[in-house]
């Protein structure tokens, strides 16, 4: 986590793409958003891994059935979805997984923003 926290710091002005559903333009923040997103267990070697990303689902809407089915939904699109195809875009995945977010939802956002502040919470 030191790692996740050491880039957190280091790139403040990337940080502000978390709490938006901007597509990140530039490579800083793509490899932010991989690393948020490496931090929280929903990637990994360049992969969006769904078992995390439902876990964390089904523990953010345990209380509202309708919305973790939505969330689950949209988590198994961005399964198929967000695929690295460009082995040379460095950080693709950071980028793949919030275009699939801000296509297919507002709510995994929300969810990924809620955990984020959270995460900063708890270890500070």
């Amino acid at each position: 986590m030191r790692s996740f926290l050491t880039v957190t710091i280091a790139f403040s002005e990337q940080a502000k793409i978390v709490s938006n559903q901007a597509i990140p333009k530039t490579e800083a923040e793509k490899c932010f958003l991989e690393c948020m997103y490496n931090g929280l267990n929903i990637t990994r070697d360049g992969k969006f891994i769904e078992l995390s990303a439902k876990g964390l689902a089904q523990h953010r809407f345990a209380n509202s059935p309708d919305e973790l089915t939505k969330a689950n939904n949209m988590i198994e699109t961005c399964t198929k979805e967000a695929v690295v195809k460009d082995a040379n875009e460095k950080c693709a995945i950071g980028r793949l997984v919030r275009e699939c977010f801000v296509k297919n939802g507002s709510k995994v956002i929300n969810l990924i923003q809620v955990t984020y502040d959270n995460h900063l919470i708890n270890n500070n």
